[in-house]
């Protein structure tokens, strides 16, 4: 009969539990009120998480239960037993051999070892970034197995230790090669790398003794507004499970995706602001301009400027921009730069009325005067490309003089 049962009850096991079921009550229990994964309620897990491993370092320690059965925790205290940091424990508890050789764990320093975080491809489009959006997605992972609770096994005492490599996971293998002898490890071909043995007949029917079984889990991806490309949405312990583990995080990173509508793909962005080229015509320019264009939203917004624009201006439509991540009710602003297109002839009519408008007289060309030709397009582009080839050879050619007429 036990004086109290107060660290019984808060690992959920009877006084008379054994040590492999007090150990497997803390990891569940450490594993589902461990600070970092609740983040909603930190103040009432971190009083938990110092509970349990409060209870876990005295029913694990032979001395300390037998003085706790006897006397309470009023007693382990005359003793001069004190609880510990109970990250320490939580650590070495997660750093407990018998794992040796599970591929992709994380390090064995002070902390609890973890299975590696799971990275996905998020695609979403400026657009998506600019509305924000939610979306669910199935997530296929490893899970411990649910028949045999991550053990492998039909039943309890099957699992021993791998004799070929006494449970490390790895052997030395030695090779001779003249006069030098060399070693390298190799992983063990008896357990694949597990550091243990179970016999054939006992796998666990379901997992077939790989402890793990495939899952496939949706998840709802919440991309907020004015978030950018690159950045990252973690869900904490959402990765691959592994017996005697914490789970990696899933994280989703958010990469670029081309929208539907052509017209919002028109869109650049940098930082909080959005960029926009647009062309407008000559007569546009000189008079002011009224147009339509689609937001990233899908709606078509009203734009006008009522003076002369030039060729390459840039003007700004305030609070037009991406919405900054994190405030709701600020945005940043959008820059048009303008593209002016020139008709390619005008009649007289025209050019008597521009500059009876602009008070300018007409002049004759004078004697001799050389007449311009315009170019198309694609002879203009080969010209410009020849004369930059023609100056980069020039640069690599010492002594090149212009030729004497």
């Amino acid at each position: 009969m036990v004086k109290e049962t107060l660290f019984y009850d808060r690992l959920g096991v009877k006084p008379d539990a054994t040590e492999p079921e007090i150990k497997k009550a803390f990891y569940k229990l450490a594993q589902k009120w461990h600070p970092d994964k609740n983040p909603d309620k930190k103040v009432e897990a971190e009083e938990k998480f110092k509970e349990i491993n409060e209870a876990y370092e005295v029913l694990s320690d032979k001395n300390k239960r037998e003085t706790y059965d006897r006397f309470g925790k009023e007693g382990l205290s005359e003793a001069g037993f004190h609880s510990g940091d109970p990250f320490d424990i939580f650590g070495s508890f997660f750093g407990m051999g018998g794992m040796g050789g599970m591929g992709g764990m994380g390090g064995m320093g002070r902390g609890p070892r973890k299975t590696q975080d799971m990275k996905v491809a998020l695609p979403v489009t400026l657009s998506d970034l600019y509305k924000g959006r939610k979306e669910t997605t199935e997530i296929p992972r490893n899970i411990l197995c649910t028949k045999c609770k991550g053990s492998g096994s039909k039943r309890e005492g099957a699992i021993t230790k791998c004799q070929a490599c006494d449970g490390n996971g790895f052997r030395v293998e030695v090779s001779v090669h003249g006069n030098m002898r060399l070693q390298r490890q190799v992983g063990c071909n008896v357990c694949h790398t597990k550091g243990e043995v179970i016999p054939p007949g006992d796998h666990c029917d379901k997992c077939k003794g790989n402890k793990v079984i495939r899952e496939s889990k949706p998840i709802e991806v919440d991309v907020e507004k004015g978030m950018k490309w690159g950045e990252a949405i973690s869900f904490y312990g959402e990765s691959d499970e592994a017996p005697e583990c914490m789970a990696g995080d899933l994280i989703f990173v958010l990469k670029p995706k081309e929208d539907e509508n052509p017209e919002l793909n028109q869109y650049q962005r940098k930082g909080d602001d959005l960029y926009l080229e647009k062309t407008i015509s000559f007569v546009d320019a000189l008079t002011g301009t009224n147009f339509v264009i689609k937001n990233l939203r899908g709606k078509d917004m009203n734009v006008t400027y009522p003076d002369p624009i030039n060729p390459g201006d840039v003007l700004c439509l305030p609070r037009q921009g991406m919405p900054v991540h994190g405030k709701v009710k600020t945005k940043g602003d959008l820059f048009i730069t303008f593209i002016v297109s020139f008709p390619a002839k005008i009649t007289d009519h025209q050019k008597n009325i521009l500059m009876k408008a602009f008070h300018k007289t007409s002049q004759s060309p004078r004697p001799g005067a050389v007449t311009l030709q315009k170019m198309k397009p694609k002879q203009q582009q080969q010209k410009f490309d020849n004369r930059y080839n023609q100056d980069d050879d020039d640069q690599h050619t010492p002594g090149v003089q212009c030729a004497q007429q």
